[in-house]
C-alpha cells in the first residue's frame, strides 16, 4: 500500500484495532489518525504558488502537467469567479502562458473577470449560467479545441451533469468538486435542476464514489483527492501510467471534509446536513456528534499542521530542519 501516513476509516472491529486491545494509547492513536487527511502520492505537491488568495491545488496542477506536457495548453474553468482569487487556472495562464475559457454566472464577478483578463489575448471570458443543454454550444462559440488540456468544474451543484454532457470535447485532466459529506462507499447525486442554487448545506453535487463511476465511463483515472476533502483530480487513462499509482480505488483515496460543522461525515464536519433529505432527529444527532468530537479534531488538526510545515520545507529544498539544541 502506498499510504505512508494519514487516516483510514476508523473501525473499532478491525483486526488492527483489536491488536491494540490492551494498549489504550494505541487505540487512541488509531482513533486520532482516522481524523487526519491521508497522505496520497500527490499530497506533497499541495501548495499555493501565487499569493495571497491562491489555492493549494496549484501545486498539484503544475505537477500533473509537468508529467503530461511541457507545452502551453488550453484550460476551461466553470465557476471562475474574478479569475484571480481562489482561481484554479490563473497559475497556468500567468506562469505558463496558457490560453483558456473562463466562465462565471454572477454578473459582478464576471465583470471583474473580464477586466482582469482584458490584456490576455488567448483567454476568453464568458458571463453565462452553464447547464447541460448549452455547455457544448458555449465551447463552440469560444473556439475551445476538441482536444484540450485542463477542465475545472466547481459550481456547487450540477457539476456531475455538466461533465457528463461534455461529449464532443476531450480534456486530458479534470478537476471536479465532490461532496465529502458522503463516505467512500456511499452513492449520492442531487437531482438535476437547471436553476439549482446551493443553499450552504450538504445537498449539492455528487459523492466521490458517484463521480469516480462517471470518470471510469468517460475513460479517466483518479490520481488525487485534495486533503481538505473538496476536489478530485482525474487524468485520461492514457496518462495514468505516468503517476505510478498501484491502487487508485475510492477507499484509499477518500478524504474527510476539513471544513464546516454539524455535518454527516464521521468527523462531524462538512456542510450542515440538508433538511431536504435528512430528518430533524438526524440533524440534531450530527450537531451533538460535532460537539463531542471537538478535542480529537483539534489534536488531529495540530498534527496535520506540523506535517504541512514539513512538506513546505521539503518543497523549498530545505528538507528536515535541524534538531533544536537544548540549553
Amino acid at each position: 500500500m502506498f499510504l505512508i501516513g494519514g487516516s483510514a476509516p476508523f473501525n473499532p472491529d478491525s483486526a488492527a484495532f483489536s491488536a491494540a486491545g490492551s494498549n489504550p494509547l494505541g487505540r487512541i492513536s488509531m482513533f486520532l489518525q482516522s481524523f487526519r487527511p491521508k497522505i496520497l502520492p500527490l499530497t506533497k505537491y499541495e501548495r499555493k504558488i501565487r499569493a495571497p488568495n491562491a489555492v493549494e491545488e496549484e501545486g498539484v496542477i503544475e505537477h500533473i502537467f509537468h508529467k503530461i506536457t511541457a507545452q502551453p495548453g488550453f484550460c476551461v474553468e466553470f465557476g471562475a469567479g474574478d479569475g484571480i482569487n481562489f482561481s484554479f487556472t490563473r497559475v497556468l495562464i500567468d506562469h505558463h502562458g496558457w490560453g483558456g475559457l473562463l466562465i462565471e454566472a454572477d454578473p459582478t464577478l464576471a465583470e471583474r473577470l473580464e477586466k482582469n483578463y482584458r490584456n490576455h489575448p488567448r483567454v476568453v471570458t464568458v458571463q453565462q449560467r452553464v447547464n447541460s443543454s448549452n455547455i457544448e454550444e458555449i465551447f463552440l462559440k469560444a473556439k475551445v479545441p476538441n482536444s484540450f488540456d485542463f477542465l475545472c468544474i466547481d459550481i456547487d451543484g450540477n457539476d456531475y451533469y455538466l461533465w457528463e454532457k461534455i461529449e464532443s470535447f476531450h480534456p486530458k485532466v479534470v478537476c471536479i468538486e465532490y461532496n465529502a459529506s458522503y463516505d467512500a462507499q456511499e452513492r449520492f447525486l442531487i437531482d438535476y435542476d437547471e436553476d439549482f442554487v446551493w443553499s450552504g448545506d450538504d445537498y449539492y453535487g455528487a459523492s466521490m464514489l458517484t463521480l469516480c463511476g462517471l470518470a471510469k465511463k468517460k475513460g479517466f483515472e483518479l490520481v488525487h483527492c485534495k486533503s481538505g476533502g473538496d476536489n478530485l483530480f482525474f487524468v485520461a487513462e492514457e496518462f495514468f501510467h505516468l503517476f505510478n499509482i498501484p491502487d487508485n480505488s475510492v477507499d484509499p483515496f477518500y478524504q474527510l471534509p476539513q471544513y464546516g460543522r454539524n455535518g454527516r461525515a464521521r468527523n462531524g464536519k462538512g456542510h450542515p446536513a440538508s433538511k431536504q433529505n435528512t430528518s430533524w432527529r438526524k440533524r440534531q444527532g450530527y450537531k451533538l456528534r460535532y460537539r463531542a468530537l471537538t478535542l480529537p479534531r483539534a489534536i488531529a488538526r495540530a498534527l496535520t499542521r506540523r506535517r504541512k510545515r514539513k512538506f513546505a520545507l521539503e518543497a523549498n529544498g530545505i528538507g528536515n530542519p535541524p534538531a533544536r539544541s537544548t540549553p
